[in-house]
């Protein structure tokens, strides 16, 4: 089963001195007439070139006649001058349809679609199906025809002016004189599913819809119940309400309807929403975290006065999504070089540069590319307080000094999107192109840390544990912006991520003979005891007062449990290696960091 459609059918006429080229379907001519025009639900006709009967008078032609069988025919009968080229419209016979019998709507719906016209000798309607017609199109009787009653009309509201422009009104008209028009209803629908995108419902405004005219001295009825403050079915893009008003035309036969609409919010689609936006300050976030992961692991190991080291990282955040929020994903990838030096009281000082290349993906329509820098100055102390003492042989029976670390990060993140929108939400005759849109997201980190390194000598599986608590507090903000290259640019306003968490943990070492190699295990529960998650108002660049929301990010949950693996290795006096794994999982993500660098002392 299948959809019937005619179109690029032509009637050619020639002559020694010029040829017409008309468009047509199917004409009957002199003796013919039509009996049976039947569509099933869910299926159509599609007459994208017009008919031409010139037959038949008499005979009643129902569309969807019901046969008496089983089988009921509820499907649509379309006439429409969408196919035909720019060119081909200005011809009028392209556009125009007629039955020179009396046409009745039995059951289903008769679509006149992009400016045609459609003429029966007499037109009516059974209750129950709809005649569905586009601004700009016409239903008539001829001028030697019948009456019109239509029980059910419905308004295409995709077709309002995806340009800007409302189109004319669509006409329904009895030509011959003294032949009435009645209305009995006038309902809206969107037949494309996204007329609620054009830009043209982003202000409230009438719109001319209907003109009913009856011949000459015939009589115009119009509904007596109209809609008013109608609020059209869920639905994406502007929203608003209807309200239709008929007032008297240009004559005592005429009838003109409006459709005022009033616009009172914008609910974007899916494929708009850009979420992805504000998700890479957890991008940011979860960069600044690795940086100072790698900052730490690169100041322990060999005792060295000072020198320098580099490393390779590597960060990688994964973000489940939900039924209201769209997963997505960071990767980052880069090098730090890093120098540092110890003073005679084993105080350390360390500052490094660092570089990642980033990658953000919403798996939807939008992809993220990032261009990160970084610095960061370490400071470590290691302390002796008596106090911090007793309260350890008290406790414990143990010694160990009370290490104290503080660091300061900060990274800056040039992002370049590109979204890529279906035509899922798009409504018609718009194209799209690929959006565009640069920003910069910048991030500070700040970690105060203390630990306790105690000694087991009697232990088989490690040497040390340090049981240590964190402070880390996360800024990171990101910039506002447009998507200027676009006739359907966004600008996304700024937004901020605050985040202060409180690592507790352990660590546990181990060291081989002659300390040239070791390897530690740290576990650590982090809640987030602040919080204030990032969210950024957006708009449409063509309505930027109306088309208004607000983006929300896919926040990361509050509380993670953290595991970190590595090892050193010394390969002389004077040269280290090191080497990160750590994982970090949340309720609904998970971060993995790798690090592998070298240490020089000089």
């Amino acid at each position: 089963l299948g959809d019937i459609t005619f179109d690029g059918n032509k009637i050619i006429t020639t002559s020694r001195s010029s040829s017409t080229v008309k468009r047509n379907s199917i004409s009957l001519g002199s003796g013919g007439k039509f009996t049976k025009l039947n569509a099933k639900e869910g299926f159509g006709i599609f007459f994208y070139d017009p008919i031409a009967n010139t037959g038949d008078t008499n005979t009643e032609i129902e569309l969807n006649k019901a046969e008496g069988g089983s089988t009921t025919y509820t499907g649509k009968i379309v006439f429409s001058g969408e196919k035909l080229s720019d060119e081909e419209k200005k011809v009028a016979d392209n556009l125009k349809s007629y039955f020179t019998q009396p046409l009745k709507i039995g059951a289903g719906s008769l679509v006149l679609k992009d400016g045609v016209t459609l003429e029966a000798k007499k037109v009516s309607q059974t209750d129950g199906s709809t005649v569905v017609m586009d601004l700009g199109t016409t239903l008539q009787t001829s001028s030697s025809g019948e009456t019109i009653t239509l029980t059910n009309l419905d308004i295409n509201v995709a077709s309002l002016g995806g340009g800007g422009v409302a189109p004319d009104p669509a006409k329904v008209e009895a030509q011959a004189s003294g032949k009435t028009v009645t209305i009995n209803a006038v309902n809206l629908v969107d037949t494309d599913g996204n007329a609620y995108e054009y830009p043209i419902l982003a202000t409230s405004q009438p719109f001319t819809a209907i003109i009913a005219k009856a011949g000459s001295s015939g009589t115009t009825t119009t509904p007596t119940d109209n809609l008013k403050n109608y609020t059209p079915p869920t639905h994406y893009g502007y929203q608003g309400n209807w309200t239709v008003t008929w007032k008297l035309g240009t004559s005592a036969q005429e009838e003109t309807a409006t459709l005022t609409w009033e616009q009172t919010d914008y609910s974007p689609n899916p494929e708009r929403q850009g979420p992805l936006v504000p998700n890479t300050l957890w991008g940011s976030f979860s960069d600044i975290r690795a940086i100072q992961n790698l900052i730490d692991i690169s100041v322990n190991g060999a005792d060295y006065r000072r020198g320098f080291w580099v490393s390779g990282l590597g960060n990688f955040l994964h973000k489940s999504g939900s039924n209201t929020k769209r997963k997505f994903r960071h990767h980052s990838a880069g090098y730090a070089l890093g120098v540092y030096a110890q003073t005679s009281t084993e105080d350390v000082f360390s500052a490094a540069f660092c570089q990642l290349f980033g990658k953000d993906k919403d798996y939807f329509v939008s992809k993220n590319s990032s261009n990160i820098y970084a610095g960061s100055i370490y400071y470590q102390h290691i302390s002796y307080w008596n106090a911090w003492q007793n309260l350890l042989q008290s406790t414990i029976g143990a010694e160990a000094p009370l290490v104290l670390n503080a660091q300061l990060t900060y990274c800056h993140a040039s992002n370049n999107m590109k979204t890529n929108m279906t035509n899922t939400y798009v409504p018609k005759n718009v194209t799209l192109s690929e959006i565009k849109g640069d920003w910069g997201n910048d991030c500070f980190g700040v970690e105060f840390g203390a630990m306790a390194p105690i000694e087991t000598p009697s232990s088989f599986l490690f040497d040390r544990y340090s049981p240590f608590l964190q402070l880390q507090l996360v800024h990171a903000h990101q910039d506002d912006f447009k998507e200027n290259n676009s006739d359907q640019g966004r600008y996304f306003e700024s937004s901020n991520l605050t985040n202060l968490s409180m690592p507790i943990g352990i660590k546990f070492e181990r060291f081989a003979y002659n300390d040239v190699a070791s390897y530690h295990l740290t576990a650590a529960y982090a809640p987030d005891i602040v919080r204030s998650n990032p969210d950024c108002t957006a708009s449409l660049l063509v309505s930027p007062t109306s088309a208004v929301w607000v983006t929300k990010a896919n926040n990361l949950a509050r509380s993670a449990f953290m595991l970190q693996a590595g090892n050193y290795l010394a390969l002389s006096h004077n040269m280290e290696l090191f080497s990160q794994f750590g994982f970090e999982i949340r309720g609904s993500s998970r971060t993995y960091n790798v690090d592998l660098g070298s240490k020089i002392q000089f």
